[in-house]
């Protein structure tokens, strides 16, 4: 049930945007750990947009962003060798959202291209690994500014579906994907076990 940090199989059994651990659509795996005596530890969800359908957020907050603020590459290097082992086969791309008065970075999202996973699927996909915003610009729309864009650029550039992975408990990330039109399309549970002689 590889997930982040320990996630050393790559994008794991499944593939997908990440390595999301042992799938609810997997029951047999689950069957298979429980009876080796692991326990569920912690909880994923994935969520998929598929971008035909795809309409960013238009409201005033919004429309101050896009006046405010502009899009700049962002770094597409590995933040560490683990990075690097986990991801570097893959073709991967950054993108900064800036404020245009000082140039201070607002929010910046990560995502790699799918192939050829996503040939079996019959669709271009993109997933989206890293999204990080500013503490001092949470909830004020940078996040949903900055993926609304990116997701109207892949859009343009072929990409027919996005898919991405947060944890079940972080409730503030799925919301603000599912404002974007993702929807949850499975689950995935992580699973431990103690070495023998620990408590």
């Amino acid at each position: 049930g590889g997930i982040h940090p320990r996630n050393p199989f790559y994008v794991g059994l499944y593939g997908g945007s990440e390595a999301p651990a042992v799938l609810d659509s997997d029951q047999m795996m689950h069957s298979a750990f429980r009876e080796a005596g692991y326990k569920e530890i912690d909880r994923t969800v994935i969520l998929r947009c598929l971008l035909e359908t795809f309409r960013p957020v238009i409201n005033r907050r919004q429309l101050l962003l896009r006046r405010s603020t502009a899009l700049a590459p962002g770094d597409e290097r590995p933040t560490s060798w683990w990075d690097a082992c986990i991801l570097g086969p893959f073709e991967r791309q950054g993108v900064r959202l800036v404020n245009r008065s000082d140039a201070k970075v607002l929010a910046e999202v990560r995502f790699r291209n799918m192939e050829p996973l996503s040939q079996s699927w019959g669709v271009h996909a993109a997933g989206i690994t890293h999204l990080e915003t500013d503490p001092d610009q949470r909830r004020r729309g940078a996040a949903t500014f900055l993926l609304g864009e990116v997701m109207r650029q892949l859009k343009e550039m072929g990409v027919q579906l996005v898919e991405v992975q947060t944890m079940e408990s972080n409730r503030a990330a799925i919301t603000l994907y599912e404002t974007l039109g993702f929807q949850i399309v499975d689950g995935a549970s992580a699973y431990r076990k103690e070495p023998h002689g620990t408590s």
